[in-house]
């Protein structure tokens, strides 16, 4: 025959908010960058938006909050109560170089609307660069030093410098007819990097030379300030006299050294 168990009963779970479990950016440039987060829907149907600005209180974003829509082609995240990845969503190339930028998730199913914590990012921009003073110049050399911001991205650095007579204020390389050092790394934080001391040589005694420091990254080329040195002026040359060799009778062999103190001689 058949028998029927007790009757027992079960509510389910009360509809809850989505979660936010992690927000986070990627694909920084100067002028974008691409959105993203982690959205538990709580078994709901969850569609979301980011909303970005360039100024934040706390956890509220003021000014001017821009939304952008989630990601098509599926901007519903799928009723589960896992997390699941909102985006990344492309913020269409429309930031401010070096602009700092707060953003949060927006997240919402049918128990209501999550917000995401605040966050930030700064886009990134050219690097900044100072040109410093001319050090311990003598007739023939000079040390060079300045300083870099990288801005964010990758950022290397040289020195140009050529001399009076070759430099071209209104070229757009003005030392393109001088020398350049070799390119060094300065990272690709937001730091402001003392560069140098680095010793240029082969300089010709007495002459007013024109440098700057230049600074590259992937967004752009920056030519410090211009500033310039004199080298020491020439002194005559330095002569010495030294042994003779090989003496005979008739003839000897005699030697000595010269300075040339950096001059054709």
């Amino acid at each position: 025959g058949t028998t029927e168990g007790p009757v027992e009963h079960f509510t389910t779970l009360t509809l809850e908010k989505p979660v936010v479990a992690t927000e986070s950016f990627s694909g920084l440039t100067a002028t974008d960058a691409k959105l993203e987060a982690k959205v538990n829907p709580n078994y709901q149907e969850t569609s979301y938006h980011f909303e970005y600005s360039t100024e934040a209180t706390g956890e509220v974003l003021d000014g001017t909050v821009t939304s952008v829509e989630g990601a098509p082609p599926a901007p519903l995240l799928t009723a589960v109560s896992e997390e699941r990845l909102a985006g990344p969503v492309d913020l269409g190339g429309a930031l401010v170089p070096g602009k700092i930028y707060f953003y949060r998730v927006v997240a919402t199913n049918a128990a209501g609307t999550t917000e995401g914590a605040v966050q930030s990012f700064q886009a990134l921009a050219k690097p900044t660069v100072t040109t410093g003073e001319a050090q311990n110049v003598t007739r023939t050399t000079a040390v060079l030093s300045g300083t870099v911001s990288p801005a964010g991205a990758e950022t290397t650095y040289h020195f140009a410098y050529v001399d009076a007579a070759g430099y071209e204020p209104l070229a757009a390389n003005p030392y393109a007819g001088g020398g350049i050092t070799s390119g060094i790394s300065v990272g690709s934080d937001h730091t402001v990097h003392a560069v140098g001391p680095i010793q240029i040589s082969e300089l010709q005694p007495g002459v007013t030379y024109h440098y700057a420091l230049v600074a590259t990254n992937s967004v752009g080329t920056v030519t410090g300030p211009d500033a310039t040195f004199t080298t020491s002026p020439p002194t005559p040359p330095l002569a010495s006299t030294g042994s003779a060799d090989s003496v005979s009778q008739l003839a000897a062999s005699i030697n000595g050294s010269v300075d040339t103190r950096g001059l054709p001689t």
